[in-house]
């Protein structure tokens, strides 16, 4: 890689991480952010992870969402830093009684946490399906294959559904693939059970 591409990398990274920042100061999910400028959420969320930069709308619309001065992160890029950032104007809200709100340090670590306990409910389902499968003469197996398919489901649906507010994108996005792969595999064992 030439040295103006690293370069150039190196900019895209700051930028986006002084995006990120912003955000999170501010109070909002990439989702959010995406919405309150009007751009596409990969808009948004390729910003943040430092591998592209807007065209110049929507890096207008970034900004304004953002509450930074127009230029801000074409400036950013060029190596300026970005603009301190004021307390925001109201609170940041919990999103459930008790929980940090959105953005907080203590938030991120809990998202990190539930998607580590995610990534170990598959693990353990995965192990499951294979005794199951190992088992595949009792009747009961095909029965308790089907049963652990639909828990999977609703797991699946509750990482997707959190999946524009995660902190971790790409992260979230594995143990998703996983999960999914992992029921395509319960679903064939179950259908296997059933026919033998």
């Amino acid at each position: 890689m030439s040295t103006a591409a690293q370069s150039d990398r190196s900019a895209l990274a700051r930028v986006g991480s002084a995006v990120a920042e912003r955000r999170l100061d501010l109070g909002l999910s990439q989702r959010e952010l995406a919405d309150k400028a009007g751009v596409a959420l990969n808009t948004a969320a390729l910003l943040e992870r430092g591998q592209t930069f807007p065209r110049a709308a929507n890096a207008r619309k970034l900004e304004a969402a953002l509450e930074w001065p127009r230029g801000t992160l074409q400036e950013i890029r060029r190596g300026s830093p970005p603009p301190p950032s004021p307390p925001p104007a109201s609170p940041l809200r919990p999103t459930q009684p008790g929980q940090p709100p959105a953005g907080h340090p203590a938030a991120a670590s809990r998202s990190a946490q539930a998607l580590a306990i995610a990534g170990g409910v598959v693990g353990v389902a995965a192990t499951c399906m294979n005794i199951l499968v190992a088992r595949r003469d009792d009747p009961a197996s095909a029965a308790a294959l089907r049963d652990l398919d639909a828990k999977l489901l609703q797991l699946e649906s509750l990482l997707a559904a959190g999946l524009p507010e995660a902190e971790s994108f790409d992260d979230t996005m594995a143990v998703l693939t996983d999960l999914h792969r992992h029921r395509d595999a319960i679903r064939q064992a179950a259908a296997q059970s059933t026919a033998g």
